[in-house]
């Protein structure tokens, strides 16, 4: 009797230890299994993130926190403080440049827009932005500055009288802006230097104050096939410390007020409220 007991008893202890073998089996593979899941979900998680930060510029544009689709812009610096392997909405932008296509003022989105830009870079509608904030900023008053640089003489010390830099003020006004014109003759031609290639006419802009708000630059060609272009630059103030040079094909002159407005716009809906720059 006590022979068959010790038997049985031996066959269930087998029977116990095979079964706690394979239950610990299935455990390990099951843990294995879903551990690998989980990581696997974790990493794709984590790219995905990553992924979707590189599909923006972010940082601090003169005080502004913004958050930029990265096809619209290029050429992007930031102060050289600033760790660029570790950027956040704190990061502050020295520079860089946007594309835009007047009126609508969309960007650079997909290939069939950069092949359009590419092919009449300046006899359609985009316009070109330089932006320049941070440590690159010129400062309050800036404007005021290069007006006074351009047409007060500013360079007579070592160009006294010189043809180039000599601007009077035309006695008509354009679009709401004065028109400066070169004032002596282009010796080259013996004519008006107004009139010569590779000049410029100079139009200001001024607040109620009387102080510069837009300085506009457009140059002249004769070149068959070229375009004259302008340059206007401005600022975001009180706004945000940054200045911008808006280039655009001159048969846009006339439009200089809705192309600032809406450059400016651009800049400004960029910007992100104090929620989302903690995501």
């Amino acid at each position: 009797m006590n022979k068959e007991n010790s038997k049985r008893r031996g066959r269930n202890y087998r029977h116990y230890f095979s079964w706690l073998l394979v239950t610990s089996i299935s455990i390990l593979i099951f843990a294995t299994v879903f551990r690998g899941c989980t990581s696997s979900e974790i990493n794709r998680s984590e790219e995905e993130i990553i992924s979707k930060k590189e599909e923006y510029v972010i940082g601090n544009l003169g005080g502004m926190r913004v958050r930029i689709p990265r096809y619209f812009v290029e050429n992007v610096e930031y102060n050289e403080e600033e760790n660029t392997k570790l950027l956040t909405f704190e990061s502050r932008f020295r520079s860089f440049g946007i594309d835009a296509r007047y009126p609508d003022m969309i960007g650079l989105e997909n290939s069939g827009i950069q092949e359009a830009r590419r092919k009449e870079p300046l006899k359609n509608n985009w316009l070109r932005i330089a932006i320049n904030s941070g440590s690159d900023y010129p400062g309050d008053g800036f404007l005021d500055r290069l007006a006074a640089g351009t047409l007060e003489n500013f360079y007579s010390k070592k160009f006294s009288g010189h043809w180039r830099y000599s601007y009077e003020r035309f006695e008509e006004n354009f679009q709401g802006l004065e028109v400066w014109v070169l004032s002596m003759k282009d010796p080259r031609t013996n004519k008006p230097a107004r009139f010569s290639e590779d000049t410029k006419d100079v139009y200001l802009h001024r607040d109620e104050k009387g102080k510069v708000a837009a300085y506009i630059e457009c140059n002249r060609t004769y070149v068959a096939g070229g375009v004259s272009t302008c340059n206007l630059i401005s600022d975001l103030e009180p706004k945000a410390k940054v200045s911008l040079k808006v280039s655009f094909a001159f048969h846009l002159l006339p439009e200089w007020i809705e192309i600032l407005r809406r450059s400016k716009k651009l800049l400004i809906d960029f910007e992100i409220n104090g929620t989302e720059s903690k995501k």
